[in-house]
């Protein structure tokens, strides 16, 4: 429940971390505009993976069927 601003920061100090130190982060989100900021994504629904691939293939997938 961060504002647009802190929550772009949040990312932006994750994405240091994550190159920093060699380590993998998960983040779970719903919030289609972070996709921009991750190397890939798994898309979810009722506790199962049912998507996984590039970011803005998955995204672009969420807003067409959200327009349907």
């Amino acid at each position: 429940m961060l504002d647009p601003e802190s929550q772009l920061d949040l990312v932006i100090q994750v994405q240091q971390l994550v190159k920093t130190l060699d380590i993998t982060a998960l983040w779970v989100t719903h919030r289609l505009n972070e996709l921009e900021y991750c190397d890939g994504a798994f898309l979810i629904e009722q506790g199962a993976v049912v998507a996984q691939g590039e970011p803005n293939s998955l995204k672009q997938r969420l807003m067409q069927t959200a327009q349907n």
